[in-house]
């Protein structure tokens, strides 16, 4: 596989839980495959501040070290309003600041985004966000 992928914090929850969805599953064999995978901040704050029990907040803490990381500068941020305002003018509110500065982390950086979020596809009808 020679692109790369961002699991967005639904894939990484789908994950975590052993889910047996569509996401999930593919989350699974892509990190089964040693695939391109990516993390960024707002992915990590949103997958860590969900977990109630320290033991597993230090288990997947340590299993985010493996990943790379995209560096989100000023122009992701700028990117992420301009995403948000851009969807808002075609009709379409997107309920999260996080996942405008996701999806802006994963065009900027050419990567497909692997999720289960409404708002994503929302942003793919005006934006170039690639869907894995």
């Amino acid at each position: 596989m020679s692109f790369k992928i961002l699991p967005d914090t639904s894939a990484w929850i789908s994950f975590f839980r052993d889910a047996t969805d569509e996401t999930g599953l593919k989350l699974r064999k892509l990190i089964e495959l040693e695939a391109d995978i990516y993390l960024c901040g707002p992915i990590v704050t949103e997958v860590l501040q969900g977990i109630r029990h320290d033991k597993d907040y230090k288990k997947i803490l340590k299993l985010f070290e493996l990943p790379d990381y995209f560096v989100m500068d000023c122009e992701v941020y700028e990117y992420a309003a301009e995403i948000y305002r851009g969807c808002r003018a075609k009709g379409f509110t997107i309920r999260s600041t996080m996942d405008c500065l996701i999806a802006a982390t994963a065009i900027t950086q050419d990567a497909h985004l692997l999720h289960q979020d409404r708002d994503y596809e929302s942003i793919a009808r005006v934006f170039p966000l690639k869907i894995w």
